[in-house]
């Protein structure tokens, strides 16, 4: 199956994501289950905010904080493991590992690429394109069924109400507020263009205090933007669909996302009055799908016990000793690196340039190879590497820097073993050569050649760029001779 690049890139990066996802999914909801009648909802609500940002961002800052084994060849095709959202190689930000990866296909390499390729990639697609699919149904559903509703005339004093609600909210955005029968409980609508959308039954039936709670608890929700960020994670939802925890997580977020809410809301409001008007809302209420909306009264029995039992009970502050230990091993966890590696049974490493030097002696004399880019060497082969805050370590290639879309040419004859977007590395070419020597370029804007192609030393492979993870145009050009980093410079001549 001939997947185009931006959707496999779009697989990779969310399976990248997932260990993060994981670990902190499972803190959050521990400490919750825990200390949720301890800590604020207020607090869980920011972190799972923060949890959203963290799983829509490409890349974040990291440490390499636990590394789990994963089967090698199950995710050929993203290189050697996963680290906190980026693609990265055990032995140093390395390409596709030369040992899974021999410079002539073999039978086992093939059927490596096949299992996620042909096989997972489509499964996710498919995945994605059912849930999609059901997601849009019902949103579009709603907003039919809404746009086709003949608009009631909502009284004055309601607008009158709700415009001395946004006074006391110092809260200034136009907010239209519109009877509808098609729901049973109070709820917001859109981000962009924020509605208010109250059920023409209650008119009549609750007073103004009644009205000042369910208007204040709705204006929160537009002003948190809270529309836009169950968006969000309806989307990412939608790519990590295979992961139960996320399901888990995007429920209990709802839940958080009404607590946090009653929680500001009282501020302004009596807790009586407002646990009282909850349970007049309640008689009104009856199933209904509600998936576009953000209603004052949803969810289970048990979650509507628990938020009137909340609003009764003595208001916490959002910052604690306890939050602040929460708050702290969730940055831990969320900010640092959960790595997947593939278990490989060696990993090449750098050598020494004595080494190499008498290595490339032992090669043939008619063995030559070219620089593949014009520029500037920043960093050669052996030299010292700034890979972390506290730690360096020796390149194990060269870096050569120029202007972005500058050629890249292919170092000597060879064959395209792999081409494709890799995480760290970005887009990476990786050409198999004669007497087991590999030649791999990284960081590449354009790619111009495509896996079993036959290429001719100095044709045109692809052009300089800053992809993956990269702080400015730049080729990181490395050769390998048996699986072995080795000098690229001791091959040119």
């Amino acid at each position: 199956m001939d997947v185009p690049s931006p959707l496999a890139a779009l697989f990779h990066w969310t399976l990248a994501a997932t260990p993060t996802a994981v670990l902190t999914a499972i803190i959050l909801l521990t400490a919750r289950s825990l200390l949720r009648y301890q800590i604020s909802a207020r607090v869980f609500y920011f972190l799972w905010l923060v949890l959203i940002l963290r799983l829509a961002s490409p890349w974040a800052p990291s440490i390499e904080f636990l590394s789990l084994p994963f089967p090698s060849g199950i995710i050929e095709g993203v290189d050697q493991g996963i680290y906190d959202g980026r693609i990265v190689d055990p032995a140093y930000d390395n390409p596709s590992s030369p040992s899974t990866l021999p410079s002539q296909p073999t039978a086992e390499s093939s059927t490596s690429k096949i299992i996620w390729k042909d096989i997972l990639l489509p499964i996710w697609l498919a995945g994605v394109f059912i849930l999609g699919i059901l997601f849009a149904y019902s949103y579009f559903s709603w907003r039919r069924k809404l746009a086709s509703e003949q608009p009631a005339v909502v009284p004055p004093n309601l607008l009158e109400w709700l415009a001395e609600c946004q006074i006391r909210l110092n809260f200034h955005q136009h907010v239209e507020l519109r009877l509808s029968t098609h729901i049973k409980t109070p709820a917001t609508y859109g981000w962009w263009k924020p509605k208010i959308l109250v059920p023409a039954s209650l008119v009549g039936h609750i007073d103004k205090e009644d009205w000042n709670s369910i208007l204040l608890h709705e204006l929160i929700h537009i002003r948190r933007k809270d529309a836009l960020w169950n968006g969000i994670m309806t989307a990412l939802l939608l790519l990590h669909w295979f992961n139960p925890l996320l399901w888990l997580a995007w429920f209990k977020m709802r839940e958080d996302q009404e607590l946090s809410c009653d929680a500001l809301a009282t501020n302004w409001v009596d807790k009586r009055s407002y646990g009282s008007t909850m349970i007049k809302v309640l008689e009104f209420m009856s199933s209904t799908r509600r998936s576009a909306l953000v209603p004052f009264v949803s969810g289970k029995t048990t979650l509507i016990k628990r938020r009137i039992q909340m609003i009764s009970m003595k208001k916490k502050s959002a910052f604690t000793i306890k939050a602040a230990i929460i708050i702290t091993i969730f940055a831990i966890a969320i900010f640092s690196g959960v790595t997947i590696h593939a278990k490989q049974q060696s990993q090449p490493q750098p050598q020494s340039q004595s080494q190499s030097q008498s290595q490339s002696q032992s090669q043939p004399d008619d063995v030559s190879y070219i620089l593949p880019a014009e520029g500037k060497i920043k960093i050669r082969f052996g030299d010292s590497k700034q890979e972390s805050r506290n730690e360096t370590r020796p390149s194990n290639g060269l870096e050569i820097v120029s202007k972005e879309g500058t050629p890249v040419y292919a170092a000597a004859d060879g064959i395209i073993e792999a081409a494709g977007y890799g995480g760290v590395e970005g887009n990476q070419i990786i050409i198999a050569h004669a007497d087991d020597i590999e030649s791999v370029y990284q960081h590449l804007k354009e790619m111009l050649v495509e896996a079993g192609e036959e290429v001719k030393q100095g044709q045109q492979i692809g052009t300089i760029g800053s992809t993956g993870q990269s702080v400015g145009p730049h080729l990181k050009f490395q050769v390998l001779k048996n699986e072995t980093y080795i000098n690229p410079e001791s091959l040119i001549h």
